[in-house]
């Protein structure tokens, strides 16, 4: 039998998230990528697409190679059917509209519901909350980049600091800790062009505390909240939003074995 949208389980969703809840969902990517060079793969390709809009596929097929194409519909038909379980409707019938900085967002609901994705190196990560926008990165830490480099090019004084203090086996994981933590506050704007890595001083940053936006070339001065993320020893991770929440939930959606379980 043909899974419902090539996709099953759906996540077990009762609602949407309560007022200061933040949900974070994650996935895996490989099996799925694994199984559609198999038999059915025509099959599973059809249902997914026909999740999509025209515009989504367009973009897909902007891509260069076969499989950044099938993970784009992937993770877009994810996000479709992860959202259609909050909104109660058919994930087809989701629309997306678009900052003028590209960041993808809901049609105006009532209430406004917010989310944000990232995927790396066969998994993704999706962030959802109501009432108040959210920034979310994941990353490989991907032993070939030179991560040392790139910190000397981009990183504040004090956030290099805090890597090459550290003993040389640990330097590539705080790298892309800190880049993860930026990446998610910028993200939380929608914007990838301005303020930039710089804008934001997130070196000595505890996880238990609020994050103060004080670059005075960036357009807010709120107050923000980061938080590392808990995953795989070969992943970093962060989110960011505007207010901290009360209560973060962080679910595995094992969306071809098992119903999805909360942890």
């Amino acid at each position: 039998m043909v899974p419902l949208f090539g996709i099953s389980p759906l996540p077990n969703i009762s609602g949407l998230p309560r007022a200061g809840e933040l949900h974070l969902w994650s996935a895996s990517l490989s099996i799925r990528l694994k199984v559609s060079e198999g038999e059915g793969a025509n099959s599973l390709h059809s249902d997914l697409r026909a999740l999509l809009s025209g515009e989504e596929l367009a973009r897909a097929e902007r891509y260069q190679t076969k499989q950044a194409q099938e993970q784009f519909i992937l993770v877009r038909s994810l996000l479709r059917c992860l959202l259609g379980q909050y909104l109660q409707q058919n994930p087809a019938a989701v629309q997306f509209c678009y900052s003028i900085h590209g960041k993808p967002e809901l049609f105006p609901t009532s209430p406004q519901l917010y989310f944000n994705l990232s995927h790396s190196q066969g998994m993704v990560l999706f962030a959802v909350r109501q009432g108040q926008p959210v920034g979310l990165d994941l990353e490989w830490i991907n032993p070939k980049v030179n991560g040392m480099a790139i910190a000397r090019r981009v990183f504040l004084a004090q956030e290099q600091a805090e890597i090459f203090d550290l003993p040389l086996e640990q330097q590539q994981a705080k790298f892309f800790q800190i880049w993860t933590r930026k990446e998610a506050l910028i993200k939380l704007h929608g914007d990838r062009l301005f303020p930039g890595l710089k804008a934001y001083d997130v070196s000595e940053y505890s996880s238990t505390s609020s994050f103060k936006n004080s670059q005075k070339h960036c357009r807010s001065t709120s107050t923000l909240w980061l938080k590392d993320l808990a995953m795989l020893d070969s992943f970093a991770a962060a989110v960011a939003t505007i207010q901290q929440p009360r209560h973060l939930q962080h679910h595995t959606w094992d969306w071809e074995t098992s119903p999805a379980t909360q942890r």
